[in-house]
């Protein structure tokens, strides 16, 4: 009985070891801009575009500093108040971008600010 007890419990142990090994997916590597603030904002027709001090290699247009929040992102409204009151109160923001590709406007997912 003993002996049996002992046998179950390392091939738990194996499995478990096994299960803990397996390889995951991961998810690519987020993007994060460091500490920044917000210099301008400006409304566009579909978008809450606003600059900032930090300056992005994708960000074609006023020298890498535009980025937007799109009215279409599911939690605009939320989003574009927490970020007008950041602008107003000087306060600092850290953004995550959801594309990699080149354009006026990096597209800003989420940000957190301080």
């Amino acid at each position: 009985m003993h002996n049996q007890k002992r046998k179950t419990q390392i091939s738990l142990a194996a499995i478990l070891f096994l299960v803990l090994c397996m390889p995951v997916s991961v998810k690519a590597a987020e993007i994060w801009s460091g500490a920044t603030k917000i210099t301008a904002v400006y409304p566009t027709s579909d978008a809450l575009a606003f600059m900032t001090e930090y300056s992005h290699p994708q960000s074609t247009c006023d020298n890498s500093t535009r980025f937007m929040i799109a009215m279409s992102h599911p939690n605009y409204d939320v989003l574009a108040s927490v970020l007008l009151a950041a602008f107003h109160s000087g306060k600092n923001i850290r953004l995550n971008f959801d594309q990699a590709s080149p354009s006026c406007a990096v597209a800003v997912n989420r940000f957190q600010v301080w």
